[in-house]
């Protein structure tokens, strides 16, 4: 069935930092990060945050972000920068300008990005470093692990070979890398020259061009893709085939790499697509790599008419090369009566456990009532469990008058308590270019919740001034391991907002959100007993003319009838998120 929110309205929650309108769900706990404006920590009163961007957060909670360094005149230099808050107190990792941390003294560091949390709280990015500090050495990429040490570079001054590669070269063209929570990293390199995989000083190459294409006699590699990478250790690619040197038509192919063993051919184009009678045609994109094993991908394949389209997936956790059809172009949507799928985000999100959830659009015969207001939706296909409709174009939007609906949605995100949150463009009454923007996400029951929406007030205590309208939401649904996502396993979400601009106050935030369904009284993503501890509690304190959070059934005041739709609503849900 359908997931809806069991209680859209109810209390506001006593909130530690960060007190919101009605741009949020009251059953959302906040916290601030960072705003612009203030003073960035150890770098002097006249040097403040302006900007902010790749926020990440894992599971303790810790929180990583970039953000842009600014003076105090119009001309002073914006610089980039890295900070996290792992031992509670916002710290620097790296600023442009200034020498590198981990590789000397006189090496500046500049162009940080990809920020990742590593296990026990270590992080891994990228940068470029000029050595000496100056301009006439030219400027080198790098990848910093801290604690750590620069573990690659590439620049025309560059001596550092790039291992295994069959003419000697130096790392060069060093794409987007990953690392996972072991502090293994898998990148390509030297345009698309190979795949290497390893730990830090220790990289080798698991597929190079030049090489036999396994699984597929008579090929070759020709250009390696961007790899993804499990915890684990196994990792899986694309890669451009031919079989015929010098040839212009390339098939494109994806292999699954076991921590140990060689490559294995998952899916290439021109080959039978499993569940179907057709040839896969394309493999447009990386696939979903889980961290004990599962691959999902997008693909189409060939047909009559047009290719149609389809996610296929392994979830058996083995690292096996063998996947099956999950779905297809033409089946029919769970929870939509008379419709069928006709396309689906060539993105899907995976989590630990195997669980899948895809953005879709469908169709309907004539009279079905299925139309351009309600042909898309987001579904969530559980491990071992039957597939849910999680939100659909058409809904009742969470937190929001009835009547506005959702008018398109983007693609989800997903974390290892199956629980998805999504960016969506709302409509209806009241609805307009300027609030039509939403961020949403479930919580352990499947119950939906607002967490911000554009064109809202946000206040924060202590500001002196008013609350900021949000003017925009970024949040990045498409993590690729548990170390570079905005939506931990803990259950937060962690996104910045834009605000409108003022002269006196802030215009940018990073923040982060618990939703929790309102019988999980003390939020931490599990019903049990010591939800009715905390509800208990704060029921005595309302008695005693304490904040009304314990008003369960909003009747304005708190009395005994709270205690019965509570303990109502708890059995119920008893059991979510355990």
């Amino acid at each position: 069935m359908q997931h809806t929110s069991r209680r859209e309205a109810s209390v506001v929650l006593l909130m530690l930092t960060v007190v919101c309108g009605v741009a949020a769900s009251p059953d959302v706990r906040y916290q601030t990060i960072a705003l612009s404006g203030q003073p960035a920590p150890g770098q002097g009163a006249s040097i403040v945050f302006d900007r902010f961007a790749s926020p990440r957060i894992n599971t303790t909670g810790d929180t990583l972000f970039w953000a842009a360094l600014a003076g105090p005149l119009p001309t002073s230099p914006i610089r980039g920068s890295l900070w996290s808050d792992r031992a509670g107190l916002l710290e620097l990792l790296a600023v442009d300008g200034q020498p590198s941390p981990i590789i000397g003294n006189a090496d500046a560091i500049s162009g940080l990005m990809d920020p990742t949390f590593l296990a026990v709280g270590n992080i891994a990015y990228t940068g470029s470093f000029s050595p000496g500090g100056g301009n006439t050495v030219p400027a080198k990429a790098a990848i910093f692990t801290q604690p750590g040490a620069a573990i690659l570079s590439s620049g025309a001054a560059d001596t550092l070979a790039a291992p295994g590669l069959a003419t000697p070269a130096p790392f060069a063209n060093i794409t987007l890398t990953r690392f996972n929570q072991s502090g293994t990293l898998a990148l390509t390199a030297n345009n698309g020259a190979a795949v290497w995989v390893g730990l830090p000083g220790g990289l080798l190459p698991i597929a190079r061009a030049g090489d036999a294409a396994p699984g597929a006699a008579g090929f070759t590699f020709t250009h390696l893709r961007q790899p993804v990478l499990s915890d684990d250790g196994a990792v899986a690619f694309r890669a451009s085939v031919d079989d015929v040197p010098g040839d212009s038509v390339i098939g494109l192919a994806l292999y699954n790499v076991p921590a140990s063993g060689g490559p294995q051919l998952v899916a290439r184009a021109g080959t039978a697509a499993p569940g179907t009678e057709e040839l896969f045609v394309d493999l447009a994109v990386e696939p979903a790599l889980s961290d004990d094993g599962d691959v999902a991908l997008w693909g189409s394949v060939t047909s009559e008419a047009s290719p149609l389209e389809g996610i296929w997936a392994d979830r058996s956790g083995t690292h096996g090369a063998a996947v099956s059809l999950l779905v297809l172009e033409g089946h029919a949507p769970p929870d939509v009566a008379e419709g069928q799928f006709s396309s689906f985000s060539r993105r899907p999100a995976m989590n630990s456990a195997g669980d899948l959830a895809l953005h879709a659009a469908i169709i309907g015969p004539q009279g079905s009532g299925i139309d351009a207001t309600n042909n898309a939706g987001i579904w969530l296909y559980p491990q071992g469990g039957s597939p849910v409709l999680v939100a659909r174009e058409g809904d009742q939007a969470p937190g929001l008058a009835a009547g506005a609906v959702f008018r398109s949605l983007l693609e989800p995100s997903l974390n290892d308590r199956g629980q998805v949150a999504f960016l969506a463009r709302v409509t209806g009454a009241n609805i307009v270019l300027a609030n039509n923007l939403v961020l949403v996400a479930t919580d352990t029951c499947g119950g939906r919740h607002l967490i911000a929406q554009t064109g809202t007030p946000f206040a924060f205590p202590g500001d002196p001034g008013p609350a900021r309208t949000i003017t925009n939401i970024v949040f990045d649904t498409q993590a690729v391991g548990p170390g570079d996502g905005q939506f931990s396993s803990a259950g937060e979400l962690i996104y910045t907002l834009e605000f409108a601009n003022t002269a006196t106050t802030f215009t940018h935030g990073v923040v982060t959100a618990v939703p929790h369904a309102p019988e999980d009284f003390n939020a931490d993503g599990a019903i049990g007993s010591a939800d009715i501890t905390a509800f208990l509690t704060a029921w005595f304190a309302g008695l005693a003319g304490g904040p009304p959070t314990a008003d369960f059934d909003d009747s304005g005041t708190v009395a005994t009838a709270d205690i019965t739709a509570f303990l109502s609503a708890w059995f119920a849900g008893l059991g979510c998120g355990q």
